[in-house]
């Protein structure tokens, strides 16, 4: 082994260390004014204009300069992680800063401080990183419930039991009693509020409207004798009504299907109950003859 070469090789180590020491506050100053006349180089952010070679060339150009100071001697590299470790640090004081502010009940003063060239640091820095963004306000969310827009929904779930070969049908009960008894109830209610504000409606000249629409009309379409007035009078029907008409017309047709339903399972398991009893009798037929064949 040759001492000589791992002594020279620990004079190496030992100079890196040395040159790697503490920066004196001359080069600290020099450093912070230097990033303060490029905002590029803080920002971090390359682009067209400002690439990865420019922001090279601008650190070797400092790492000179500092070099040239009493202090500490490093790389354009190491001077680069020295300004990174500044900023982290000047960022992580004044977040502790800014959590002793905003605490509530009392309790220690906060004796952490901000020197003048972390000050300087701290303006380099945008306040969204530090502060937070003050100006932003918390979403809210409005909901508004309008009555004639919900929807009658009916939930059906259809089964068929093997045992017993028959369809059973769950629904809510409510809902059908509602769609099959109480249709014609609803409709005459919307048809005296409907009749109600034609009889108080005004035209532009303070004249009562002449609005003498029966009701059948309103509901059912217009019918034969009623005149081109009625006509262009009447419009659309109201959402409610049509909206009941669209769910009375579907509950009939899930009931409708129900039964198609049904009665081809009905007719299918028929068919499948006549087919096992020809089967047995096939086998039964089948047995007694062997039987017979075996005592002859």
């Amino acid at each position: 082994m040759n001492y000589s070469t791992v002594s020279s090789n620990n004079k190496m180590i030992k100079s890196e260390k040395k040159r790697s020491g503490n920066i004196s506050e001359e080069q600290r100053n020099l450093l912070t004014e230097y990033m303060t006349n490029h905002p590029n180089l803080v920002s971090g952010k390359f682009s067209k204009t400002f690439t990865v070679d420019h922001a090279a060339k601008l650190w070797q150009e400092i790492a000179k300069i500092l070099n040239a100071c009493n202090g500490a001697e490093k790389n354009w590299k190491a001077w680069r992680k020295c300004w990174q470790d500044f900023r982290s640090r000047s960022k992580s004081k004044q977040g502790e800063i800014n959590v002793h502010r905003r605490q509530t009940g009392g309790g220690e003063l906060c004796t952490t401080v901000l020197t003048p060239d972390e000050e300087k640091v701290m303006s380099l820095i945008p306040k969204n990183l530090t502060d937070g963004h003050s100006t932003s306000r918390e979403s809210t969310t409005e909901m508004q419930l309008n009555e004639e827009d919900d929807d009658v929904i009916i939930k059906e779930v259809e089964y068929f039991d093997t045992d017993s070969t028959t369809l059973k049908t769950m629904a809510f009960d409510n809902d059908i009693e509602f769609l099959e008894e109480n249709y014609d109830t609803v409709k005459k209610s919307m048809l005296a509020d409907i009749n109600d504000n034609k009889e108080n409606t005004f035209d532009a000249m303070g004249k009562k409207k002449d609005n003498n629409i029966e009701s059948d009309a309103v509901v059912n379409g217009t019918r034969g004798h009623s005149t081109a007035k009625c006509t262009k009078t009447q419009g659309k029907k109201p959402f409610a009504i049509r909206k009941l008409e669209q769910t009375k017309e579907a509950s009939d047709n899930l009931v409708d299907i129900a039964n198609k339903d049904y009665k081809l399972k009905q007719e299918y398991y028929k068919q499948k109950l006549e087919y096992i009893a020809r089967c047995a009798e096939a086998k039964e037929r089948i047995a007694s003859a062997a039987e017979r064949c075996q005592m002859s």
